[in-house]
């Protein structure tokens, strides 16, 4: 069984969003094949295909699965249901950090995170403890935490970062030969950029996690693991702007997987020039709209 129901359904999701472009009676590739498509592990794509079969999206004969009938939407699991505890304390965290819900200086406790995200005390914990390194907030002597403050400046010295590392990046696939192993992994990525950008309308919290892993395959090009530590504090902060109502974060997410295309589609034909100009138009599109979000600067009031 794979280490959380949300991995396997969200697996299942993949899943049946491979199966939708499929020919009914098609047989499906190899388990380590399929999960190399899909980025997950083979625990978790034979415990999905055995779900998937079960309501017959998905048929099998002799040790083969084939398409059977196209997936409906009831087949799916609710997108809020793929988020794992992390993302969900994340989510809860930075929703209250953008909108000023919580301010500088002011204290909270990881009771309190705990419950209006619906997730554990150790799971609320460990997402302090290790979000704490990046200097926004400091654990209190006698309990609790407080929030150092998010700010138009923090803000703007992120997103310069960014711009530096990723470009480095663009510059550094420049530099690799045509079968170098890392462009393995770009027709993939525009698979699923495409899968996702269909059905955007039902599944658009599955955005964050496409975003995660277009952007750090980008900077793995670096080999650096200072840029790897760096990526988990830009990660979180970009992916969460919530003082725009849901339907607005779905139009972002869609905006943002056609500029992710645009990059992917250049990558595809070594064209470094395009794929350079394409990731400086989206990291200005990601600075202003976290700029946009902030409603907590002291400077804004």
């Amino acid at each position: 069984m794979p280490r959380s129901n949300n991995v396997f359904k969200r697996a299942s999701n993949r899943l049946l969003d491979f199966l939708a472009d499929l020919p009914t009676g098609e047989p499906l590739p190899t388990v380590s094949e399929l999960a190399r498509q899909l980025d997950v592990s083979r625990t978790t794509i034979r415990v999905a295909t055995r779900h998937v079969t079960e309501s017959g999206v998905l048929v099998e004969r002799d040790g083969q699965f084939y398409a059977g009938r196209k997936p409906a939407e009831a087949d799916y699991f609710a997108a809020t249901q793929t988020i794992s505890r992390t993302e969900l304390v994340e989510r809860c965290f930075m929703e209250r950090v953008l909108t000023g819900e919580l301010k500088p200086g002011h204290p909270f406790s990881e009771t309190d995170l705990a419950r209006a995200s619906g997730t554990s005390l150790p799971s609320v914990r460990e997402f302090l403890i290790g979000f704490a390194r990046f200097g926004l907030i400091k654990k209190r002597p006698h309990g609790g935490w407080t929030l150092h403050g998010f700010s138009r400046d923090f803000a703007n010295e992120l997103a310069d970062m960014r711009r530096i590392i990723e470009l480095a990046a663009i510059d550094s696939l420049a530099t690799l030969a045509p079968d170098a192993p890392i462009f393995a992994a770009v027709p993939s990525l525009i698979m699923r950029h495409h899968t996702l950008k269909r059905t955007i309308r039902t599944k658009y919290l599955e955005f964050p996690k496409l975003d995660r892993d277009f952007h750090f395959w980008l900077i793995s090009s670096l080999n650096n693991r200072f840029t790897n530590e760096y990526f988990d504090l830009v990660s979180l902060i970009f992916h969460y702007h919530f003082q725009w109502r849901t339907e607005h974060e779905m139009v972002r997410h869609a905006v943002a997987i056609d500029e992710h295309l645009a990059i992917l589609d250049a990558l595809a034909t070594r064209d470094f020039i395009a794929a350079r100009v394409r990731l400086k138009d989206h990291l200005m599109t990601s600075r202003l709209t976290l700029i946009g979000s902030i409603r907590n600067d002291p400077a804004m009031a």
